[in-house]
């Protein structure tokens, strides 16, 4: 039996757990693609430079230092895409837990938009949310709804019900 209910497929409980673990990380990959675009694109219209907020946020844990600009971009790029690609697993557990489609892209909206408001404030890499203005906010949003959206319908389509003839 195929149903879009969680609980009540086939599959055996640790095959649905480690199926939805794998969603989410292919739909955190793409969504990190998704918003790395639409970042340029914003960046383009707005003449913002690229942020080094990973690699910072990643200096600050593991107590490294990059030794040229190349090992600057390079690590950069791969804590964007290993933090946004583990953001995907917030698609996971909400699966887990028998939520799914529009609310649940909802939440994993909400809940990277709230990571960055406030990860990045208690780690010293921005200012007190309340200090941020309006168009930073709303920026960051639009870009995390890009993320959310993108790996949503990714991980909604890689979760339906296919009904197979024998």
């Amino acid at each position: 039996m195929c149903n879009d209910h969680f609980e009540y497929c086939d599959e055996p409980w640790s095959g649905k757990v480690a199926g939805a673990i794998g969603k989410g990380l292919i739909a955190g990959i793409i969504g990190t693609v998704a918003i790395t675009i639409s970042q340029q694109i914003e960046m383009n219209k707005t003449g913002r430079q690229p942020s080094t907020t990973p690699l910072q946020a990643a200096q600050l844990l593991l107590k490294f230092k990059p030794e040229s600009d190349d090992a600057i971009q390079g690590l950069n790029n791969l804590v964007h895409f290993s933090y946004g690609t583990a953001l995907g697993l917030i698609r996971s557990i909400l699966k887990i837990l028998g939520i799914g489609g529009l609310f649940a892209t909802i939440l994993h909206i909400g809940s990277v938009q709230a990571l960055a408001m406030i990860l990045l404030p208690k780690m010293k890499l921005a200012p007190p949310v309340n200090q941020w203005d309006k168009k930073t906010i709303q920026i960051g949003l639009i870009h995390h709804t890009v993320y959310g959206v993108v790996a949503g319908i990714l991980f909604d389509w890689m979760s339906r019900c296919v009904k197979r003839k024998f």
